[in-house]
């Protein structure tokens, strides 16, 4: 069976400018696929382009057989769902027409999603490129918008023909 691989590099959540209001959130995940045989892409600057350069202030290694574009994916949920186990939305990838299991998909995106999200069921804020930190205490009452994370996971998923 062909198999797929898409390697995550971050997530913005629940941004105003992808479509959040007071009833959803829209969040974006952004990743790459690897092509065989492809020339090697320029990660930084094709990830700022993607992001809005949210993620420009960030110090991280690119990867090394980066062959991109960067893609990105929708991440719709209602307000006020828990995070780790509420209802999630996974989009179509933006900017990809090839073979593709959306099932699959949905499910790495999801795992994705949710794994750079905190126990407390938010991302960790960031400002001037330094994380700032909180107590612990219950935020479902919190809604903390634009919180970029950068977090790289590969994953294989099967080519759906």
């Amino acid at each position: 069976m062909p198999i797929l691989e898409l390697t995550f590099e971050g997530c913005v959540q629940d941004s105003e400018e992808y479509g959040s209001g007071p009833e959803r959130m829209v969040s974006r995940v952004f990743f790459w696929i690897r092509r065989d045989g492809e020339t090697l892409g320029d990660f930084r600057a094709e990830l700022n382009d993607a992001t809005g350069y949210r993620f420009f202030r960030s110090r991280f290694e690119p990867p090394e057989l980066y062959t991109g574009p960067i893609l990105h994916a929708e991440i719709v949920q209602p307000v006020g769902e828990d995070f780790q186990t509420g209802r999630i939305a996974i989009g179509t990838p933006s900017g990809y027409s090839g073979p593709f299991d959306q099932t699959e998909f949905a499910r790495a995106a999801t795992d994705y999603f949710r794994s750079v999200m905190s126990d407390a069921g938010i991302m960790q804020r960031c400002a001037d490129g330094r994380p700032l930190h909180g107590g612990l205490r219950e935020t479902q009452h919190v809604r903390l918008r634009n919180n970029a994370e950068l977090s790289r996971r590969t994953v294989r998923i099967p080519i759906d023909r």
